[in-house]
C-alpha cells in the first residue's frame, strides 16, 4: 500500500480507467477527459466512461464554462461518492479568487484545490496578488482591485513584452 489519494488521467483512453483500476486497485481521477463534456448531461466521451475506481474529478471552472457547468459535476459527482477537487488552468488572480469562492460556496467537502499558480506569473490584474501560504489560501484584508493600467493596455491590443512591468 503506497497510501496514493489518486492518480491523475494515467491513460490516453479513458475508457481502459476501469479496466486499470480493477487490475491495479488504484484509485483514479478524471480531469482532460471532462473538458469534452462541460456538463454531465452532454452527450460527449466523458458521460460514458465508467465511475468504476474513480476517486476524484479535477474541475477546471475556466474550461467547463463556469458557475453552472461545474456546480453540475459536484452535484454528480456527490450522486456518485466521487470527490471534486476545484483547480486552475492559470488564471490571473482575478480568476483564482472567483475559483476559490467557489470552492468555498460549492464544496461541501474540502480537497486542497490546485490554485498555486499565481506564483509563476511576475505581475497580475489584481491587487493585492493572490496568495497561497503554507498550503492555505491567504485572505487579503479588501477585496483586490483590478490594476487598471494592465487592463487598459490588454483591451487595446496592444500589449508587448515588457509593457506590464
Amino acid at each position: 500500500d503506497f497510501n496514493i489519494e489518486y492518480c491523475e488521467e494515467p491513460l490516453l483512453d479513458s475508457n481502459k480507467l476501469e479496466q486499470l483500476h480493477l487490475q491495479t486497485g488504484m484509485p483514479l481521477a478524471l480531469d482532460e477527459t471532462l473538458w469534452y463534456a462541460p456538463t454531465p448531461k452532454s452527450d460527449a466521451p466523458a458521460k460514458h466512461v465508467s465511475l468504476s475506481g474513480i476517486r476524484a474529478l479535477i474541475l477546471k471552472p475556466g474550461i467547463l464554462g463556469g458557475w453552472n457547468n461545474t456546480k453540475m459535476w459536484i452535484e454528480h459527482a456527490q450522486k456518485n461518492g466521487i470527490h471534486c477537487v476545484l483547480s486552475s488552468c492559470f488564471e490571473s488572480g482575478l480568476g483564482l479568487n472567483w475559483i476559490a469562492f467557489m470552492a468555498n460556496e460549492l464544496l461541501s467537502e474540502q480537497f486542497p484545490a490546485g490554485l498555486d499558480t499565481s506564483k509563476w506569473f511576475e505581475q497580475d490584474l489584481i491587487e493585492p496578488r493572490f496568495l497561497i501560504q503554507n498550503g492555505n489560501y491567504v485572505f487579503p484584508d479588501s477585496w483586490p482591485k483590478s490594476k487598471d493600467t494592465f487592463l487598459e493596455i490588454i483591451s487595446e491590443g496592444t500589449c508587448e513584452i515588457g509593457d506590464l512591468d
